[in-house]
C-alpha cells in the first residue's frame, strides 16, 4: 500500500501544481512520457493488491503445518470459522504489537470467515529453545505472564495488557515481582506472581514449543492464513476485506 500512496501522491502533485510555463516540443514529450510511466506503475501497484494477485503469491508459498493442539482454546473470534489465521509473536517485538492489533480488527470485521489463534514465540533462548539468540528480558517474563492469564481465563485481556505496557518491561524493565503483581491487580488475577515462577508455567512453555517444532520461523511477527504465509494484508482492511471474502471462495467454492 505504501507504494501505491507514493505514487498516487506523485501524481496528485503533478495534477494539482501550479499553472506550467509555456512548455518546449522536447520538454512536452519528456513530461508525456514521465506521465503515462507514473500511470503505468500506478496501475501495476493497484493490481499487485487485488485479490487475484495476493491469492496467486499466497499459492506460491509453502505449507507450514503447526501442531495447534496445546493451544486449541486459545482463539479469538468464531472458533467455527473456516479460516484460521495463526500468528507467531514475542511481545517485546514492536511490529507484533501493531500486528496484534491489526490481526484482532480484521477478525472482527470479518467474523464469519475467519477466526485468530496467538503463539506465545519467545526470542529468547532461555524459554524458546528454537532460537538461538535473545531480544529482551522481556520476552520470556511475558511469555510467562501470558500464560498465567490463560490459566484464569483472560488470555487476550493479558496479550493486550503485556503489549500496552511493553515500554515497561523493555526500555525501562521494572521488577518481574512488580511487574506481574501490577497486571494481577489491573486484571483481577490473584496469584499471578507466583505462577509466574511456577513449574505448571514451565511446562506450559514447553507444551508451547510443541506448537511450531520443525517449523522454520524466521523471526516475529509470522501470520498464517490456513497454514500458509500471508504477507502483509491483514495491515489493511479494505485489501484484507476484499481478499478474504475471494480466498474463502476459492477455498470453500461449496461454502463448506
Amino acid at each position: 500500500m505504501s507504494q501505491l500512496l507514493y505514487i498516487t501522491m506523485l501524481f496528485s502533485l503533478s495534477c494539482f501544481a501550479e499553472e506550467p510555463k509555456k512548455l518546449s516540443n522536447e520538454q512536452l514529450k519528456m513530461a508525456l512520457e514521465k506521465r503515462k510511466e507514473v500511470l503505468e506503475l500506478t496501475g501495476k501497484a493497484i493490481t499487485k493488491i487485488q485479490p487475484e494477485s495476493i491469492y496467486a503469491d499466497y499459492l506460491k508459498t509453502e505449507k507450514m503445518i503447526p501442531n495447534l493442539e496445546p493451544v486449541k482454546d486459545r482463539v479469538y473470534g468464531n472458533k467455527t470459522a473456516r479460516n484460521k489465521l495463526v500468528v507467531f509473536a514475542d511481545f517485546a517485538c514492536g511490529h507484533c504489537k501493531v500486528s496484534s492489533k491489526e490481526l484482532k480488527s480484521r477478525v472482527d470485521e470479518n467474523k464469519n470467515l475467519v477466526n485468530l489463534t496467538y503463539v506465545f514465540y519467545p526470542l529468547d533462548k532461555a524459554c524458546n529453545k528454537a532460537v538461538k539468540g535473545k531480544l529482551s528480558d522481556y520476552s520470556c517474563m511475558a511469555a510467562r505472564l501470558a500464560l498465567c492469564s490463560e490459566k484464569d481465563g483472560k488470555v487476550w485481556k493479558g496479550i493486550d495488557y503485556l503489549y500496552e505496557h511493553q515500554s515497561d518491561g523493555v526500555k525501562k524493565p521494572l521488577d518481574s515481582k512488580t511487574f506481574a503483581k501490577n497486571m494481577g491487580k489491573k486484571l483481577n488475577i490473584k496469584d499471578i506472581d507466583v505462577c509466574m515462577s511456577s513449574k505448571w508455567v514451565d511446562d506450559k512453555l514447553n507444551n508451547e514449543q510443541l506448537v511450531h517444532k520443525g517449523l522454520n520461523i524466521p523471526g516475529t511477527p509470522i501470520v498464517l492464513l490456513n497454514n500458509r504465509r500471508l504477507g502483509n494484508t491483514y495491515r489493511s482492511d479494505k485489501v484484507f476485506g476484499d481478499f478474504i471474502k475471494y480466498f474463502d471462495l476459492k477455498e470453500h467454492p461449496q461454502g463448506k
